[in-house]
């Protein structure tokens, strides 16, 4: 069965285990379809009812034959207890036998085409700005899957190992109780047909004989049914909790992958999406190098700290000049160095701020000093 991990509708409590389906195709754009197995609820099983076990009934004697042997033959064996009513659970049908989520989180879900476009060539010559906070979003998903794994091993576990083959087991000993029980009711069927009445002695002696074979193969279907059922009642005991377990570990996962999706919608808008002056002509080292250098020279000290006024003193001036030089100087070369001289819409923003400030300062200069000084020639 195809299930598609990334589905948003609030289902019912059992068939929202058996409809994950819906979940990739809710995702198709973002990842291919994977198949895996899927492991049902198992909910409610059919118990067997020995109110499907018929009697024989009274045997009659032919009329010739009254007076020989008694009318009424006492019927054999223990009667059995009183039927007790079938569940009125419906049993969801099975999605599959087995089960396989650890595997499909660890290699199949959507978190591998976020690993495989994070791999790509064009992605690690994004920016850091743009590159980082996508593989810290990468990294928190994998933690995130990381803590279902456990839970996803029990339910494979649970289903491969033990409640898996317990419930074949039980389905295989219920068939072959059904259909013995046909076939009872089948050679009950006949005997009340030669019976009822017999026709002559061979026969009532026939009747006799077949009458307690009925009962006793009665007998033993009822009492193997009633162990049938308490085997059922212990299945249903241990696979409760693991019904409830199912339920969550697959809300968390329908979650996760909604984020996951959105998460690989982002890398792929990145990557699709992205100007020339995003690729990054530098390393990471050299990036982080001079990026620090502008934070320090263009950031310790913003906006009016740095820029020029009428009111302030020469050497005031020639030190916010200073200060205003090396901010550009600084963002023009991260520029040069990592972005290949053409600067982004941010970038050139900077870039002109810092080459306005310089020359609001040289022009206070000119004006309050005389003279703008060495090394501070307009721009």
């Amino acid at each position: 069965m195809k299930l598609d991990y990334r589905m948003g509708a609030k289902r019912m409590m059992l068939c929202a285990l058996f409809a994950l389906c819906a979940m990739v195709s809710r995702a198709a754009n973002t990842a291919p379809e994977r198949e895996w197995r899927l492991p049902a609820a198992y909910g409610e099983q059919r118990r067997f009812s020995a109110s499907s076990l018929p009697k024989v009934g009274i045997l009659r004697l032919p009329a010739e034959m009254a007076g020989q042997a008694p009318t009424v033959v006492p019927t054999v064996g223990t009667a059995a207890p009183q039927a007790r009513a079938d569940s009125a659970a419906v049993h969801v049908a099975v999605v599959g036998p087995t089960s396989d989520i650890g595997p499909y989180l660890r290699a199949r879900s959507p978190l591998a085409d976020s690993e495989r476009l994070l791999n790509r060539a064009e992605f690690s010559s994004l920016i850091p700005a743009i590159r980082r906070p996508l593989k810290a979003d990468h990294a928190a998903r994998t933690v995130e899957r990381n803590g279902m794994l456990p839970e996803a091993d029990w339910i494979d576990d649970s289903v491969n190992n033990r409640l898996g083959p317990w419930k074949e087991q039980l389905d295989a000993n219920l068939e072959k109780l059904d259909k013995e029980t046909e076939s009872y009711k089948t050679d009950v069927g006949l005997a009340r047909s030669k019976c009822m009445p017999a026709r002559d002695e061979a026969t009532w002696q026939w009747c006799l004989k077949e009458k307690t074979r009925l009962e006793e193969w009665r007998v033993s279907l009822f009492n193997r049914g009633e162990a049938h059922n308490a085997d059922l009642a212990k299945f249903h005991l241990q696979s409760k909790p693991y019904d409830s377990r199912l339920a969550a570990l697959l809300a968390k996962i329908e979650s996760w992958e909604i984020a996951v999706n959105e998460l690989i919608a982002r890398i792929k808008k990145a990557l699709n999406e992205k100007p020339d002056t995003q690729i990054l002509t530098c390393t990471d080292a050299q990036h982080d190098k001079l990026q620090k250098d502008v934070n320090d020279k263009c950031d310790g000290e913003v906006g009016e700290k740095r820029a020029c006024k009428g009111d302030q003193e020469c050497d005031a001036l020639h030190r916010n000049l200073a200060k205003n030089q090396a901010c550009y100087a600084a963002r023009k070369l991260i520029v040069d160095e990592c972005y290949g001289g053409q600067p982004n819409s941010g970038h050139k923003k900077a870039i002109e701020d810092a080459l306005n400030a310089i020359n609001a300062c040289l022009n206070w200069i000119k004006k309050r000093c005389g003279g703008v000084g060495v090394g501070s020639a307009p721009l």
